[in-house]
């Protein structure tokens, strides 16, 4: 019984610890150049937004995961996860054309003549894209449309 006692509260202990130090680095947002970030954010910012002035990029680091933030001068932003793949862009003159997969741009393009995508966010589930006449569409990631809503 006291065996049992004394594992159950180092177990808890061990937890309680655990929960405090992942708490402490979930917050360590620490600025980082360009090159310090992973190729494929690199190769996007430099092909997409070639004249682009970044204002802030900074890296926040997770116990187990990285997290890149870009923020330009002209308010744009985009988010890279640790492998330097983009989970979030936001512009407000629009994406720029190759970024969008090409089954989402070639639906905004037919169903929305002249509408501007202006922010797409993904994981491994959906996409999540903002159209500049304020409709907020979902594709799955077969890139079929579930769910359309207003801002």
């Amino acid at each position: 019984m006291k065996r049992t006692l004394k594992l159950t509260l180092s177990l808890i202990a061990g937890f309680c610890c655990f929960m405090v130090c992942n708490h402490a680095l979930a917050d360590n947002n620490r600025p980082v150049t360009l090159k310090q970030m992973p190729s494929p954010a690199q190769q996007l910012i430099l092909k997409h937004f070639p004249s682009a002035e970044i204002m802030l990029s900074t890296v926040e680091g997770y116990m187990f995961d990285k997290n890149y933030d870009v923020v330009f001068k002209n308010g744009d932003k985009a988010e890279f996860n640790r492998n330097g793949d983009w989970t979030s862009i936001s512009c407000k003159g629009g994406i720029p054309a190759g970024i969008v997969p090409e089954q989402i741009a070639s639906h905004v393009q037919a169903q929305y003549p002249g509408v501007k995508i202006i922010g797409i966010e993904k994981d491994d589930r959906h996409y999540d894209v903002k159209l500049s006449n304020r409709i907020e569409l979902t594709f799955n990631s077969s890139f079929k449309l579930v769910e359309a809503d207003f801002d």
